[in-house]
């Protein structure tokens, strides 16, 4: 199959041929590639949004896009995309719920590129609210995944390490509690359901999802007819399935939707539901 499988105006790193083993993925390989595409995602809305740093995050998108197409998408990767470690590493710390705020993540966390100068303003755009307003109290501060789609939040705690093991597991309980009490929120028990991975190599969510970067990244449109050619995969091409099916999955799964995937992953390997 030639690059760019002969549509005039497709990009030339383009093949179809290259996600054919998408078909073999498990929920692991579906929350990697899927992840990769968020954040490049992610990349191309910040440019849209913030003129001020459009030029740092287009060379940023330049950069690392380049192990992303033109290969066999399970080669396709980021380098250091998840941490100095690896997937492995960033699955399982993904997969708890508690976790050390570590110098790589402080790290990683401050080296996001930021228009904000004013500390408040920084915590404005990466807490609940939608304000920093000045109290009598001191609420909890609950940080959201604002750069990644996901809107679960976390709740930073300070840990003494003096004290014995029992006292600070007490501790913690009680201070759990405060912060449940404060939020009124307590999560239901979720019922957990496997997504149909199978169907998605069938629909070609991947090729779809690299053809939108590349859309959205040169500003320019693929008309939905050639699109649903361009990512069919042994079957008719069918530009309903596209618009009723594949896009609204691909838009479900870029906005929070890979927290499901993270849950099920979790619950195999028996750990604790995700709850970032």
């Amino acid at each position: 199959m030639a690059k760019n499988d002969g549509f005039k105006g497709m990009p030339d790193w383009y093949g179809l041929e290259n996600y054919l083993s998408a078909v073999t993925f498990d929920e692991k390989e579906w929350y990697r590639q899927l992840a990769l595409r968020m954040y490049l995602l992610t990349l191309l809305k910040i440019r849209k949004d913030d003129p001020e740093l459009a030029q740092e995050v287009t060379e940023i998108f330049a950069r690392d896009v380049q192990n992303m197409r033109g290969c066999a998408v399970e080669h396709a990767h980021i380098p250091d995309f998840f941490g100095h470690l690896g997937f492995e590493q960033h699955l399982a710390e993904k997969k708890s719920g508690v976790r050390s705020l570590t110098y790589h993540r402080l790290l990683k966390k401050a080296a996001r590129p930021t228009i904000f100068e004013d500390p408040k303003q920084w915590l404005a755009a990466n807490s609940k609210d939608s304000e920093f307003r000045p109290s009598t109290t001191d609420p909890q501060l609950l940080f959201i995944r604002s750069l990644t789609g996901s809107n679960r939040r976390f709740a930073y705690v300070e840990i003494d390490m003096d004290l014995p093991d029992k006292l600070l597991v007490d501790s913690f309980t009680a201070e759990l509690q405060k912060i449940r009490t404060h939020l009124s929120n307590r999560p239901d028990k979720t019922k957990y359901h496997r997504p149909k991975i199978q169907n998605w190599a069938r629909y070609g969510l991947l090729p779809y999802l690299d053809l939108l970067i590349w859309e959205l990244e040169t500003r320019t449109n693929i008309p939905t007819e050639m699109m649903a050619f361009a990512i069919k995969t042994g079957y008719v091409a069918d530009t309903r399935q596209l618009t009723d099916t594949v896009i609204p999955l691909a838009k479900r799964l870029m906005n929070g939707g890979l927290e499901e995937l993270l849950d099920i992953i979790a619950i195999e390997a028996g750990a604790p539901p995700s709850t970032i």
